[in-house]
């Protein structure tokens, strides 16, 4: 019995290290508030690029696991169209599949579920009560978005001007997809027009 207690304690010891080694696991439905830290325009964009995100703010997502404010989002750009003769004139297709923290990282399936205000834009429309909404910010101008909802989630951001320019600061909820355990989205592509608030 001697022998065996080094034994049991280097395996409980690996153990314990391949268990904290896991991958956290994204909750389905879950939204993500964030905050574009890298500027991407279709005149200078490639396929492959990386789209970085900031998290605004700290989110539970799932298995009683609270990512912080300021964890790292990462895509990837998958298309590029820009000034073409074909409508529209451009486009930038992202995917958005890593959340990485300081304690964890996660894989992601997610999309783009609504444009938020910049905080300066959230001042404003704090003292403007009574009056008609702001219109939308002029950043997002020409500017659409669709989110693919799929089990290899996508977002589209496309202009029928040329020269589309997706800038550092803009902010964003994304939402995680789960098609594996949504019968409803598996086997078709389900697409949602994102219009800025």
């Amino acid at each position: 019995m001697a022998q065996l207690r080094p034994l049991l304690i280097v395996v409980s010891f690996l153990s314990c290290i391949a268990l904290s080694a896991q991958e956290a696991v994204v909750r389905r439905d879950t939204q993500l508030p964030v905050e574009l830290t890298n500027t991407i325009k279709s005149h200078s964009a490639k396929v492959g690029d990386k789209v970085k995100f900031r998290l605004n703010e700290a989110v539970l997502i799932g298995n009683n696991i609270v990512v912080p404010e300021g964890a790292k989002i990462f895509g990837v750009v998958e298309a590029v169209r820009d000034n073409s003769d074909d409508q529209p004139h451009s486009l930038v297709r992202i995917r958005i599949d890593r959340l990485e923290w300081k304690k964890g990282s996660a894989r992601l399936n997610a999309v783009v579920l609504s444009v938020e205000p910049t905080p300066a834009q959230s001042i404003i429309m704090s003292h403007r009560r009574r009056r008609p909404p702001l219109p939308p910010p002029s950043f997002m101008l020409g500017i659409r978005i669709k989110a693919h909802v799929r089990r290899d989630a996508y977002v589209e951001f496309f202009s029928d001007k040329k020269d589309l320019t997706l800038h550092s600061g803009m902010t964003f909820v994304l939402r995680q997809i789960d098609p594996d355990h949504n019968p409803a989205t598996m086997g078709r592509d389900s697409t949602i027009d994102v219009n800025p608030r």
